[in-house]
């Protein structure tokens, strides 16, 4: 069961992290929206709460399928997302961290 509830968080982080990178490329200042605030917060709690590090374990212990698209699992990706982002003014002012 508690590996079956890592793939669906692990999936829903992907879609939320790939969520944010699509819109921030496009548009920064889309960080000034409700919605991408509440997608940010989200990923912020998921990496720097520890479950990122216990689903990372997961996928080192080769226990994920292969058919699961994990960039959210990637040592650097979110590390660099979130630096980037420290960079820009609307981040800055974001409240929710």
């Amino acid at each position: 069961m508690e590996l079956k509830e890592a793939i669906e968080r692990i999936a829903a982080m992907e879609q939320c992290f790939d969520t944010l990178q699509n819109a921030v490329e496009a548009d920064p200042m889309v960080l000034r929206e409700e919605f991408f605030q509440e997608k940010l917060q989200e990923l912020v709690r998921y990496y720097e709460g520890g479950q990122w590090l216990r689903d990372y374990a997961l996928d080192e212990r080769g226990l994920l399928p292969g058919t699961l698209k994990r960039g959210v699992l990637s040592e650097d990706g979110v590390y660099n997302f979130l630096a980037q982002l420290t960079e820009t003014e609307e981040y800055l002012s974001f409240e929710g961290l």
